[in-house]
């Protein structure tokens, strides 16, 4: 017995010191948690010794069955029910307890949901003496199908093999290699032969050689396929080669278990992945200037060059640039502005990127920073931003001859398109400063609130500049998504429904409304509002929310209530009317005017028909009752106020009056 096995036998006998017992605790959890295998003791009865989180997992056992009081009949039938075979499934449980207790289990198990487990049992002894039973689930369904898969495709597979690009190598489970691919000898130089029967360690980097052998164990063990795994390869003459390999469970023709693997050489891409890294360490904590200072340096040390530059366009016409950064003899240099007419960088305008790999002051002749720093070699690239336009320059320049290198153009292309995205990024970050200041500029000089909200039955708002409060005694903040209120609530319910009715109206038809409706100012005074807007739809035609403007026009509906009611006084008049009536009017008129009441409201909206007014409600106004005034002062003030100083008008309301006073107060 090992180690483990005398912990286990002293906490079943309770033998052991208090802190020996916890330790020997600890070592049993961690090894029953440790193991991919769902694990299940139990004693000759059936009562619950132990288990681990995977068998709960692997069985969907619910926490009671597994109680040390939990019925052992009803978990096994609980386990029974969900295989294929649920009777041979019990039976064999029975056997294994009352017939054949020291029998040792090893077969698999179909469940109904598809899936394969391989189970494996051996009775547990204390001393001599059986005790109990472990069980041992493991899932093997991947691996199940993955052999079967290879089975049906192994003839499809030997024919396909010879022509492959990748490199197709198949490893016994002591580690050696029994077949590799013949373009083996085009990645790492060694002919199959060479490296057929050998263990794959030597040719792994020792870095890598853990990563390697933990894969290709877990794969032998669980019959899970592994994909993109990285790792180094020697080749024949000595250097390392980066490679990406997937691997998988297979057989060969008797059975016997098999690791296939398919790997290709990844070197171009961790070359771009190392530079790319290197991009980022050295730029990620920078933005702005920092950016491109940090930039450039790295470029230098990386592509090893004399001189970086980065520049954008200084002007509209695009026939000069300005520097962002410019390094040059391993410091950093003041930016400056330059034509483009006669340098090199013209040539990466015009012709999408210019490379001259010596001699570059000499066909460049006016070029007077070619000739001060004796710069005699150039590599350049436009920065391009996501649409495609040409928003600057970038330039690797040498004191001496630059040698054409594929790597060395990967890795400014590199460069290249992160500085002309993080260029982009701040053109769009400046431009997009601008126009939320022209747009705040815009907004606060209409004349009236600018909204949009929803096209719900409360128009609750997203968006509501500030101006809403002058309209309704009530800040902005208070309307966004119903914070403290709504616009609606600052209208009467027969008012919410119409003006909600006006622009369904037009949000069916998709066009415009418009609408005027009376509201209560914070102040408690009635403001009329006069409200433009229409729905804004997706390309599908959904409604996403309504945009508009809300405008006070109260002093014009007041205006326009003056005018009615002074015709109507000057129509009273002309027709004789009794002179109640008429001062009943006026009275009316000023009591309007002075409390902000109007008679009626109307609603407009536009329409594919045009624009469609009705009226949709009326107010009463109660008549002027009990003005402890003098009538004909009174008469006199309205009346020179509506018919504007008209004599004619007040000598007949001053006659009338007079010889009507007595009647009318009587």
């Amino acid at each position: 017995m090992d180690g483990r096995d005398n912990g286990i036998d002293k906490i079943l006998l309770h033998e052991q010191l208090p802190g020996d017992r916890d330790e020997a605790l600890s070592l049993l959890q961690t090894t029953f948690e440790s193991t991919a295998d769902g694990l299940f003791v139990v004693n000759r009865e059936g009562r619950v010794l132990g288990y681990n989180q995977k068998f709960l997992q692997m069985w969907g056992l619910p926490n009671h069955l597994v109680a040390p009081e939990a019925d052992a009949t009803e978990r096994f039938r609980y386990l029974a029910n969900q295989t294929m075979d649920p009777v041979g499934f019990e039976a064999r449980i029975v056997e294994l307890f009352d017939q054949t207790p020291n029998a040792v289990v090893f077969d698999q198990i179909n469940l109904k949901d598809g899936r394969v487990f391989e189970r494996y049992s051996q009775p547990q002894r204390l001393k001599d003496k059986i005790v109990g039973r472990v069980w041992s689930y493991r899932d093997i369904t991947h691996r199940q199908r993955t052999e079967q898969a290879l089975r049906q495709s192994e003839e499809k597979f030997r024919r396909i093999v010879e022509q492959a690009k990748d490199v197709i190598f198949l490893v016994n489970p002591q580690g050696n290699f029994v077949y590799t691919s013949p373009n083996l000898s085009k990645i790492t130089g060694f002919v199959p032969q060479e490296i057929a029967g050998q263990h794959f360690s030597p040719f792994i980097h020792p870095d890598d050689l853990a990563l390697c052998e933990a894969v290709f164990e877990r794969v032998l063990s669980t019959g899970q396929e592994q994909d993109e795994i990285e790792f180094r390869t020697r080749h024949k003459a000595g250097y390392w080669i980066w490679q990406s390999a997937s691997l998988a469970l297979s057989q060969d023709e008797v059975g016997r278990p098999l690791v296939v693997g398919v790997t290709r050489t990844i070197e171009e891409r961790k070359q771009r992945e190392q530079a790319l890294q290197l991009l980022v360490e050295g730029t990620a904590s920078h933005t702005g200037e920092a950016f491109f200072q940090s930039c450039i340096y790295y470029m230098a040390n990386l592509l090893k060059v004399d001189a970086v530059l980065i520049g954008k366009w200084a002007d509209v016409e695009k026939h000069r640039v300005r520097t962002l950064s410019f390094f040059m003899a391993g410091q950093l240099r003041e930016n400056f502005d330059y034509d483009l007419v006669g340098t090199p960088c013209e040539q990466v305008m015009q012709s999408g990127s210019a490379y001259f790999a010596e001699g570059l002051a000499a066909q460049f002749p006016d070029d007077e920073l070619l000739a001060s720093e004796n710069l005699d070699s150039y590599l350049g690239l436009p920065l391009v931003s996501s649409n495609g336009e040409t928003i600057g320059v970038i330039a690797v320049l040498n004191q001496g001859s630059l040698e054409f290198d594929p790597d060395r153009e990967m890795f400014f292309r590199i460069f290249a398109a992160r500085v002309g995205a993080e260029l982009e990024r701040q053109q769009a970050e400046v431009a997009l400063r601008q126009g939320k200041e022209q747009f705040r500029t815009l907004i606060e000089n209409v004349p009236g609130a600018v909204y949009r909200c929803h096209a719900d039955e409360w128009w609750t708002m997203t968006f509501l500049s500030e101006a809403i409060a002058n309209l309704t005694g009530y800040p902005a903040s208070d309307f966004i998504n119903k914070k403290v209120r709504s616009l609606a609530d600052l209208l009467s319910e027969a008012d919410v429904v119409a003006v909600n009715a006006v622009i369904r109206q037009a949000v069916d038809v998709q066009q415009p409304y418009v609408v005027e409706y009376p509201i209560t100012h914070a102040n408690g005074s009635e403001r009329w509002m006069y409200e433009k807007g229409q729905g804004i739809f997706d390309s599908q035609g959904n409604l996403l929310c309504l945009d508009g403007v809300i405008v006070d026009i109260t002093n014009r509906k007041r205006a326009e209530m003056l005018s009615t009611s002074q015709k109507q006084v000057l129509e009273l008049i002309a027709a004789d009317a009794p002179l109640d009536e008429t001062l009943t009017l006026l009275v009316e008129t000023f009591e309007t005017l002075a409390h902000g009441s109007t008679g009626s409201i109307l609603y407009k909206s536009c329409s594919l028909d045009g624009l469609v007014s009705r009226s949709i409600s009326v107010i009463p106004i109660t008549a002027f009752i009990g003005v402890r005034i003098s009538w004909l002062i009174f008469a006199k003030n309205i009346a020179l106020a509506l018919v504007a100083s008209s004599a004619l008008f007040f000598a007949s309301i001053r006659s009338r009056c007079v010889a009507s006073s007595s009647r009318f107060f009587s």
